[in-house]
């Protein structure tokens, strides 16, 4: 009787949200990948153009299409108003380098001559998307942000100045957090070229810079998944202990060159066992049965679903879950 009164139950929530979309004349996005004659298409069409630039490992991504994009009122509006572009950064590099200050998932409108109206950092809710989804049909100019254009400026000279060393020199001292290790930023993850060059300092005879990586190669191992191996992206709220499950391949081998780095040159066993647990990590589970690695683990089992609790499994408790087998780079 309680399975009948559950299927009762769903088919009923199911029927009403059908009929919701129905009324609201939605359909699901019709999402297209970015083509040479996408701006063409958009002028013959009098369409704006909004590009959904995600990430297949990012949890947000997931909630996203989930919760904002599955929203009648943003179908509807999407369907009326725009051509709907998906991709998938890892797939379009010049696309993330243009847009990876706004992080995965950016939303980016354009008009119909790719003129961007509004760039849009993360994940933004129905409530917010429809606003913004109004606002550049009806009003554009509201949306558009203030951007200075810098422009570039070469040295003539083949060496840095000292006064440019100098300066160079002062922001690399003032931007570690001598706190809680690393960079100043929300976000801790190693970031290579800041502990090499602390290391390079460190062999010229200056303690200081190399303790000073030292304390930031410790810390950054707390991004270990002490299970498979391998380094989850970052950890959250400037700390070390809130990480993001997602492992992406370009961080595994960053992590993998400087911990190596770090063996060869202060002989911490530490550190060698983080390089063969990275290096372990992905002859196990991202090597192809071609040969060929794939660029990332997701970061969610069940997409939208936070993987705390599966990572936080031994390895019997991850496959009895759902990994079954070992070179995949995605939960199967």
């Amino acid at each position: 009787m309680r399975r009948v009164l559950h299927a009762l139950v769903v088919w009923a929530i199911l029927s009403l949200n059908f009929g919701l979309q129905a009324a609201a004349g939605a359909k699901p996005i019709a999402w297209q990948g970015w083509s040479e004659d996408l701006f063409s298409k958009a002028k013959s069409e009098h369409r704006l153009v909004l590009l959904d630039l995600e990430a297949v490992w990012c949890h947000w991504c997931h909630v996203m299409e989930l919760q904002t994009y599955s929203n009648p009122e943003v179908q509807k509006l999407v369907g009326e108003k725009f051509i709907a572009v998906k991709i998938d950064q890892d797939s379009r590099p010049d696309l993330a380098n243009r847009y990876q200050d706004y992080g995965w998932p950016a939303t980016i409108l354009f008009d119909e001559n790719g003129r961007e109206i509004s760039k849009n950092r993360g994940f933004l809710t129905s409530q917010e998307m429809t606003k913004i989804l109004n606002l550049a049909t009806e009003n554009p100019r509201a949306l558009k942000e203030p951007r200075i254009e810098t422009k570039a400026q070469f040295s003539n000279q083949g060496i840095l100045s000292d006064a440019l060393r100098q300066e160079l020199q002062s922001r690399h001292e003032n931007a570690y957090d001598l706190g809680q290790e690393g960079l100043k930023l929300k976000m801790k993850f190693l970031d290579a070229d800041s502990v090499e060059w602390s290391m390079v300092l460190g062999l010229e005879g200056n303690t200081e810079q190399e303790s000073r990586a030292r304390r930031y190669l410790n810390q950054a191992r707390s991004l270990l998944d002490p299970v498979w191996g391998g380094v989850y992206q970052y950890s959250t709220g400037g700390e070390w202990t809130h990480p993001h499950f997602e492992k992406v391949m370009a961080f595994q081998a960053k992590n993998l060159r400087m911990y190596s780095l770090a063996y060869a040159i202060y002989q911490d066993p530490n550190y060698l066992n983080m390089a063969q647990s990275i290096a372990g990590f992905l002859e196990r589970f991202m090597r192809s049965p071609e040969g060929a690695f794939y660029i990332s683990m997701d970061a969610d089992l069940k997409p939208g679903e936070h993987g705390e609790s599966f990572f936080s499994l031994d390895d019997a408790g991850r496959r009895a879950a759902g990994q079954s087998q070992e070179a995949t780079g995605k939960f199967s």
